[in-house]
């Protein structure tokens, strides 16, 4: 349900349709057609299973493998748009514990987390926040920019932007993301970006950019790390490594 119950509403993958289950908008259909042909498991599947989602997340908080995690935000694409930190201050940005280990006295109101779907066992989502600081060397470009997170334990690269973004001189540009798996302490920044090649991009944008700091948020671990870069990408050179500072 999205109606708010408790001190601490928690909304997994915005609480409406759960991964790997029925949209709702598909629901009533797929009702009628079981019930019609008295497919009574199918029935059941198609209208529990979201539900059925919230059990087997709260019995695998249990085990206390999974941080399941969740955030404040005003609303769920907000909260995937990266608009929301994921820095845990208990005033302005809430944060708690989903199932077993919740707070009764930590943060409060509507809390947004990611999961992988029901079939994806164990269901953590690790939740990162990158936000890369462009330099004051171009005025504006526009490409689609890939960041790799070398860690202590795996290395993954990971669509930063898809070059719908144009960034400016000394901006500050923040994206949500979410890791299925655990790659450990991030230890080095890797950004690579590729210019959008047509006659609009050409004349408007710059061919070269410099990103001169990336801030690395692991926000269920709560740990942050800066990471720097003095040189400027261009079409020749397309990746740059940063370094922690």
């Amino acid at each position: 349900t999205l109606q708010r119950m408790g001190h601490a509403d928690f909304y997994p993958n915005g609480g409406y349709d759960q991964p790997s289950c029925s949209k709702t908008s598909g629901k009533i259909l797929n009702l009628i057609l079981q019930l019609g042909t008295m497919n009574v498991d199918g029935f059941l599947v198609t209208s529990l299973c979201s539900h059925l989602a919230a059990v087997y997340f709260f019995t695998d908080s249990v085990r206390n493998q999974c941080p399941y995690v969740g955030y404040s935000c005003s609303n769920f694409d907000d909260f995937t748009a990266g608009k929301c930190s994921l820095q845990c201050d208990g005033k302005t940005h809430q944060c708690n514990r989903m199932g077993y280990w919740a707070s009764s006295t930590s943060g409060k109101g509507d809390l947004f987390l990611r999961t992988q779907d029901a079939n994806a066992f164990p269901y953590c989502i690790n939740h990162y926040q990158i936000t890369l600081q462009s330099g004051s060397d171009y005025a504006q470009t526009r490409g689609v920019v890939t960041v790799t997170l070398v860690g202590s334990l795996q290395t993954v690269s990971v669509t930063f932007d898809d070059g719908d973004t144009t960034f400016t001189r000394n901006s500050l540009v923040t994206r949500f993301i979410p890791l299925t798996v655990n790659i450990g302490e991030v230890q080095q920044v890797e950004i690579d970006f590729k210019k959008k090649a047509n006659l609009l991009t050409t004349l408007l944008y710059s061919p070269s950019w410099t990103f001169t700091k990336a801030t690395v948020l692991d926000g269920d671990n709560q740990h942050s790390r800066v990471f720097c870069a003095g040189n400027s990408i261009n079409a020749k050179d397309s990746k740059i490594r940063l370094a922690s500072c």
